[in-house]
């Protein structure tokens, strides 16, 4: 098993130089030390007691979940009711979790300490299940613009038609037109298929607000700034290439709908991002510097100096008789532990499939990402091995934002991009 630091090793040496630090302190005047060589194994198991950790897993419901505490044996966390896991774990440990069909595989390994607290992974694969019943739903628009009710249409030309194929249920209805005046029709009752009522959104509507967004460090990048709306059933997504934009105005909104804000500066083979729930007043974002110095080898990823961060990871994805994407979390606490110079997933827990690992011989896709949250915004840097990885890369799920977003989102049908 590949390892930048292993685990047992440098338990060893802290261990040896405690006791050297021992000896030194007992050696006698006469300058004369005793050593006693113990022919014994080593003790491998963590000097501390251990810790209750709750780990949180959103998407997909996983079919493996593993974790060990350092080197110690691989165990079996049972869920909670609401999909969180405890880990007993005392200073550096590992957690596999894996969700599969039989199509895709998609298995995250997560790297982190006891001191770093609840941590948070996303598991997810495109067609997990049976897809959900969905009736048609029509309807007719006066204005060119946007509509999402449980699916999304838009056009670029007015009047015009369309239907959405809608799973029977509560949904909220959002439309927004051309000209930034937004619809909101809540609690919107679907049971079988059916006509919506014609949505004017000069008659019906409220303009939206204009907002204009100073963003730092963005350079010669090009830019994509966008702005979602989660309501109680459903989401809107608006997105553009510059800082200006507009968002749902507050008379339409309650307590319940959250906001989400989003810009980020991208080249062929990098991107950068901020990302904040937004509440009217947060305009300003500062992205962060590009990362350099990230070198990709065989399912693996190393660097020399890294920017400040909260956590980093790998992601690496290929498609062969399953379409497969293995990612690598690592918290900076586990990085400090460990003094790791490179990630790759290197565990293999009783009941992985050597099916679900990429093969690095074959064509497969490398991103590497830096992430830092700090007060409500989250930024991340991230650098590509190609221009196609780049175009097809998911965004980011890991800091607190977007597990708050994912976790409002897992709740509704729209895609995942």
């Amino acid at each position: 098993m590949w390892r930048p630091a292993d685990r047992c090793y440098a338990r060893r040496m802290r261990k040896l130089a405690l006791a050297l630090a021992l000896l030194a302190a007992c050696s006698g005047s006469n300058g004369h030390h005793q050593v006693v060589i113990v022919d014994a194994p080593i003790d491998v198991t963590p000097d501390v007691p251990p810790t209750a950790v709750e780990l949180a897993v959103y998407g997909t419901p996983p079919s493996l979940v593993a974790y060990r505490d350092g080197a110690g044996a691989w165990q079996t966390p049972v869920a909670d009711s609401s999909g969180n896991y405890t880990l007993n774990v005392s200073v550096d440990y590992q957690v596999v979790v894996v969700c599969h069909d039989s199509a895709n595989a998609d298995s995250v390994l997560l790297e982190a300490t006891a001191n770093d607290g609840r941590q948070f992974v996303f598991c997810s694969i495109p067609t997990s299940g049976t897809p959900p019943t969905t009736v048609a739903m029509t309807g007719h628009m006066v204005q060119a613009g946007d509509v999402w009710l449980g699916d999304t249409a838009s056009s670029t030309t007015a009047p015009w038609d369309f239907t959405l194929n809608v799973t029977p249920g509560t949904h909220d209805l959002i439309a927004s037109s051309a000209a930034h005046g937004l619809v909101i029709r809540r609690d919107q009752m679907v049971t079988a298929a059916g006509a919506l009522a014609p949505i004017d959104v000069a008659s019906e509507g409220t303009a939206m607000t204009p907002v204009n967004l100073t963003i730092g460090g963005l350079g010669s990048d090009m830019l994509t700034t966008e702005l979602d709306l989660f309501l109680q059933h459903d989401v809107a997504m608006w997105s553009g290439s510059t800082p200006a934009l507009y968002a749902p105005p507050s008379s339409l909104l309650t307590a319940s709908d959250f906001e989400f804000l989003f810009a980020e500066a991208y080249t062929p083979t990098t991107a950068r991002y901020a990302d904040t729930q937004f509440t009217g007043t947060e305009t300003t974002l500062d992205l962060p510097a590009a990362l350099t110095g990230i070198v990709f080898g065989p399912g693996k990823a190393s660097w020399g100096t890294l920017p400040a961060y909260d956590q980093i990871s790998l992601d690496l994805q290929q498609t062969r008789t399953l379409g497969l994407e293995q990612t690598v979390q690592a918290t900076k606490g586990w990085i400090d532990a460990t003094h790791a110079t490179a990630l790759a997933f290197d565990a293999n827990p009783p009941g992985f499939d050597a099916s679900w690992s990429i093969d690095p011989s074959a064509s497969y896709g490398k991103m590497f990402q830096a992430m830092q949250t700090e007060g409500s915004v989250s930024y991340g840097s991230m650098v590509f091995d190609s221009s196609a990885v780049q175009r097809f890369a998911k965004r980011p799920w890991f800091s607190t934002v977007e597990r708050l977003r994912e976790s409002i989102r897992s709740q509704h049908t729209m895609p995942r991009r």
